[in-house]
């Protein structure tokens, strides 16, 4: 399995190669091409996220977590202790804020 690649524009990143070419309206092969070439101000991300990992952060310390599990085992919890708390709305763990995040947010934030 690859880890994610994000699409870095001038202003944006996207989530996906996908999701980039929809947005600029143009196909995988020549968005790929174009980059690769030089011929557009985009690049290619490539993150240390596993490719389904969900991307969490805590809004008290700005603490980023790659995954479920590595908020898991930071906070005491089980994975799917975690999971169901945050995929089910709740922001609150152990007494601090959690929020997910975009792999692109991740990325972001970690290159600041």
């Amino acid at each position: 399995m690859s880890n994610v690649i994000l699409v870095k524009g001038k202003d944006r990143m996207w989530n996906s190669l996908a999701e980039a070419c929809q947005a600029l309206g143009m196909s995988q092969v020549r968005l790929e091409k174009e980059v690769h070439r030089g011929e557009c101000e985009l690049e290619f991300v490539y993150t240390d996220i596993p490719p389904r990992a969900k991307p969490v952060k805590c809004l008290e310390s700005g603490e980023l977590f790659r995954s479920f599990t590595e908020l898991a085992e930071a906070v005491g919890m089980t994975v799917p202790a975690v999971s169901q708390s945050l995929r089910s709305g709740a922001t609150v763990l152990q007494g601090k804020h959690y929020s997910l995040i975009t792999p692109a947010e991740y990325v972001a934030e970690v290159t600041v």
